[in-house]
């Protein structure tokens, strides 16, 4: 077949991906058939108009991927930005870009491809307001009053700060705090203070007012407006520089905060998280006092999983629903014996690592059944050099046999030392001390 240059349009009006092209001024110069069923535009009415007005991205005045692409030369990969279709429906896309240049390089305009992320967006989104306390899984005594006390705290209009290990899970209490309030239909808004934003963090947060023509000036909401009633989470709260720690203790001592030329009221659910110890930040002077005792009206801490690892199995069924959901599968069960290196390992990721391995296996995973070598190299490789957990009949046996056998394992690999035992499965000598004693007196 050779380079026949007559199959290049063919597969442009066939690829099941939205493309157009635009020359440099920024005109729309082709347009396939796939952009055409996204935007609800047609070839004909879209050729040498700006792409802006046919996309209408909320990218297209500030940040354009594509002109950004065109200046740098560098594409952009998988960038989530929303389009306006010609019927006023909002949809959501994943945009990539590259420059279109000629042999001696020369700049000629530039080409878009994206593709449609509705489907998955409701999904997701299903998903998300689904969730309540189930999702909140665990066993162990940390988990179980945090589950007792989340209704009460959810009803209450006080600010949370929530503690815990990257990983632990603060984004899933801060959204079960949302859900299981009185502002559930009411947006839920993330801010990840330890990003780089356009413009900074103060803009981010409170809006400001730009200009998009000579004379005429628009106000850009910010994070803090876009919540509206709902709720705001601070996520990394550590990060905040002392600047704008000043500038947030401000707006919560006023209840205000002033994006343009007048002060818009402060109507949301303030929620915060940190990854580490703000009462230790305090004491180092890194904290403003003020406004750790204004977000810490409410302060939940959240273990980190090598100290909840009797929780795994759970959590491994909860996932798994989870993935069979959202990947269309019908996996039924974890063998025990990979649920026993599960527990083995040390998860210095915590649950968001563990979920990640879930969905690894899910992946590689061909049957019904999740087994040992579906789930990462990095966490079964370590034990390659000993015998690997004998699996044993009934995958829903109590979890304390489970969390028994598990011991005896972990013992036996390290020669009975209970010092390294402990180490290995997260748990003090004086705590593995008290479950040995309590298999004994149960067997």
């Amino acid at each position: 077949m050779g380079h026949d240059k007559r199959l290049f349009p063919l597969i442009y009006q066939t690829i099941p991906y939205a493309i157009f092209t635009i020359d440099r001024r920024g005109s729309i110069t082709s347009f396939n058939r796939k952009a055409e069923e996204l935007t609800g535009f047609c070839t004909e009415e879209v050729l040498g108009c700006p792409c802006s007005e046919v996309l209408r991205s909320n990218c297209c005045m500030v940040g354009c991927p594509l002109k950004s692409s065109m200046v740098s030369g560098e594409g952009v990969e998988d960038r989530e930005v929303v389009i306006l279709r010609r019927d006023g429906q909002v949809l959501p896309v994943s945009i990539t870009t590259a420059v279109l240049q000629d042999e001696r390089g020369k700049l000629l305009g530039g080409v878009e491809m994206f593709r449609d992320l509705s489907i998955r967006k409701e999904l997701q989104k299903r998903l998300d307001l689904h969730y309540d306390l189930e999702d909140l899984v665990g066993g162990t005594p940390v988990m179980t009053h945090l589950s007792e006390i989340l209704p009460q705290v959810a009803s209450s209009t006080s600010p949370v700060l929530l503690q815990g290990e990257s990983g632990t899970g603060k984004e899933l209490v801060a959204r079960l705090l949302h859900n299981l309030g009185p502002r559930r239909r009411q947006p839920f808004v993330i801010v990840h203070c330890g990003r780089g934003f356009e413009g900074g963090l103060e803009r981010e947060l409170f809006g400001r007012a730009r200009s998009v023509s000579p004379g005429e000036e628009v106000e850009r909401p910010g994070r803090f407006w876009l919540a509206g009633e709902g709720t705001l989470l601070l996520d990394e709260l550590e990060q905040l520089s002392p600047a704008q720690q000043l500038v947030l203790l401000e707006v919560l001592e006023e209840r205000s905060t002033s994006p343009g030329a007048r002060p818009n009221p402060v109507r949301v659910r303030l929620l915060s998280s940190s990854k580490v110890d703000l009462a230790a930040e305090v004491a180092a002077g890194r904290f403003h006092r003020e406004l750790y005792a204004r977000l810490n009206v409410v302060g939940l801490e959240l273990p980190p999983l090598r100290e909840r690892k009797a929780d795994i199995p759970l959590l491994v069924e909860r996932f798994s629903k989870r993935c069979n959901v959202l990947q269309g599968r019908v996996v039924r069960a974890c063998s025990e014996r990979a649920l026993a290196v599960l527990g083995s390992y040390a998860w210095p990721g915590n649950v968001r690592e563990l979920e990640n391995a879930v969905e690894h296996a899910f992946l590689i995973s061909t049957g019904e059944v999740l087994q040992v070598e579906d789930f990462p190299k990095t966490i079964w490789e370590l034990l390659s050099d000993r015998p690997l957990p004998l699996a044993t009949p009934g995958l829903k046996a109590p979890l304390r046999l489970t969390e028994q056998r598990l011991i005896r394992d972990t013992l036996q690999r390290f020669g009975g030392n209970r010092t390294r035992a402990a180490e290995a499965l997260g748990i003090s000598r004086i705590t593995l001390w008290r479950k040995l004693r309590g298999g004994e007196s149960k067997a």
